[in-house]
């Protein structure tokens, strides 16, 4: 949260070029895209039921080619027995109250890492992200309000709040709405996904 009021670095991310947060997108997104080849030589099928998927949820139906992609692969995993020996029963979250306290070789070992890894891989394109989108994000005001959500939500695990570069690049792109005022509903759809994901895991 103390970084929003450090003027320097607020104005150097207020002034991060679009073209910049294109190729970090590209820099993030990457690796991704290159790991989907790691299962080619091990199940080409897989692999090829996966594109073949890909490529016809794209022309037919491009802002659901997610959702269509994420149930084949369901399918497929639970064909292949990925599923087998996992209790998928489910039951209602309860958080987990952590006291904080102060420990300094935590801070430069674990808290400092984290916040330095947290700001240079997500807030950073995060920021630049939203201005290759035409977005002008106020960076004291939204660095504040993850620093403030971190501090409220650290003790039961919520540590690590932040901009999300590759989520936001997803919430953000022309698919989502073509109207960019009305894109917003997008990560309001993905909040509920996760508080629903995190509210009940299973056993």
């Amino acid at each position: 949260m103390l970084t929003a009021f450090v003027k320097p670095i607020s104005r150097a991310l207020a002034k991060i070029p679009s073209q910049l947060g294109t190729a970090m997108l590209g820099a993030i997104l990457l690796p991704f895209c290159m790991s989907a080849f790691e299962t080619l030589p091990s199940s080409p099928w897989l692999f090829f039921i996966m594109l073949v998927t890909f490529f016809v949820a794209k022309q037919f139906a491009s802002k659901y080619a997610m959702v269509v992609l994420l149930t084949v692969a369901l399918v497929c995993a639970g064909y292949m027995g990925s599923f087998n020996g996992v209790d998928l029963s489910l039951r209602l979250a309860s958080p987990e109250w952590v006291t904080p306290e102060f420990d300094l070789h935590a801070i430069l070992n674990l808290a400092l890492p984290l916040y330095i890894v947290t700001m240079l891989s997500q807030n950073l394109p995060g920021f630049a992200m939203m201005k290759s989108f035409g977005y002008e994000p106020p960076v004291k005001a939204t660095l504040a309000t993850t620093g403030t959500a971190n501090i409220l939500f650290a003790p039961i695990g919520g540590f690590a709040i932040n901009l999300a570069a590759i989520t936001a690049a997803i919430c953000m792109n022309e698919e989502v709405d073509k109207d960019t005022s009305q894109r917003y509903k997008a990560s309001i759809w993905l909040g509920f996904s996760i508080l629903l994901r995190d509210c009940l895991p299973p056993q």
